[in-house]
C-alpha cells in the first residue's frame, strides 16, 4: 500500500472516535425532546385542487417555534418537488379550492363557503367564481339541487335558492335570490 494512502487511513481511523462522541454529545433527552422543531410539525389541512398541479397543506416548517402557527404551502406534485411558501394573496385566492364542499352530481362543479362568501369551483379546469360578496350576514351550507340547476344556502337563518349561478355577477347576486323559506317552513310538522 502507497505511503500517503496509509497516512490518510490513520488519519480516518484516528478522527473516528471524535465524531462519534460528536454525534453522543448531540444525542441527548432534551434534543430528542424537541421533536417538531428539528423535523417540521406534519402537514395538516392536506388539499389537492381539482386541477392537479399542486398539493396545498398548513405545515411548520423545521426551525420554527412549536409556538407558530402553521402558515399555507403548496407543493408541486412530483417527485421531488420542495415546498413554496405562499402569501397572503395567492393564499386567499386559492381558499375557495382547498375549501370542503358539496359537489354536484355530474362532477363539473363544487359549491363552498369561505369567510361568509359562497365560491364556486369548476372541477376540471380548477377555475373560481365568487357567487356573493356579502359584507355582513354569512351564507353557509351550500349544497346543490337534484338536477345541479340551483344552489341552496342559508343566511340568517333563512333558506335561499340562487339559480343560474354560471351566469352571476358579483354585484348583481340580490336579485338572483329567490326565498324559500315559505316553502320550507310549510314542510316543518306543526308543534
Amino acid at each position: 500500500m502507497p505511503q500517503p494512502l496509509i497516512r490518510l487511513v490513520g488519519v480516518l481511523i484516528a478522527a473516528l472516535p471524535l465524531q462519534v462522541q460528536t454525534a453522543v454529545a448531540l444525542f441527548t433527552v432534551p434534543w430528542i425532546m424537541r421533536g417538531p422543531e428539528l423535523v417540521g410539525r406534519e402537514p395538516g389541512n392536506v388539499r389537492w385542487p381539482p386541477d392537479g398541479q399542486w398539493i396545498h397543506v398548513s405545515w411548520l416548517p423545521p426551525g420554527e417555534s412549536w409556538r407558530e402557527n402553521p402558515r399555507p404551502y403548496r407543493v408541486r406534485a412530483v417527485p421531488g418537488a420542495a415546498p413554496e411558501r405562499l402569501t397572503v394573496r395567492p393564499a386567499d385566492s386559492v381558499a375557495p379550492l382547498r375549501a370542503d364542499g358539496i359537489t354536484s352530481r355530474d362532477r363539473q362543479w363544487r359549491v363552498v363557503s369561505v369567510r361568509g362568501d359562497l365560491f364556486l369551483a369548476a372541477l376540471p379546469q380548477g377555475t373560481i367564481r365568487r357567487l356573493t360578496e356579502t359584507p355582513g350576514p354569512q351564507e353557509v351550507d351550500p349544497s346543490f339541487d337534484a338536477t345541479g340547476t340551483r344552489v341552496f344556502f342559508r343566511r340568517d337563518q333563512n333558506l335561499f335558492a340562487f339559480k343560474d349561478y354560471g351566469f352571476v355577477r358579483p354585484d348583481s347576486w340580490a336579485d338572483e335570490y329567490r326565498r324559500i323559506l315559505d316553502l320550507f317552513e310549510k314542510t316543518l310538522p306543526r308543534r
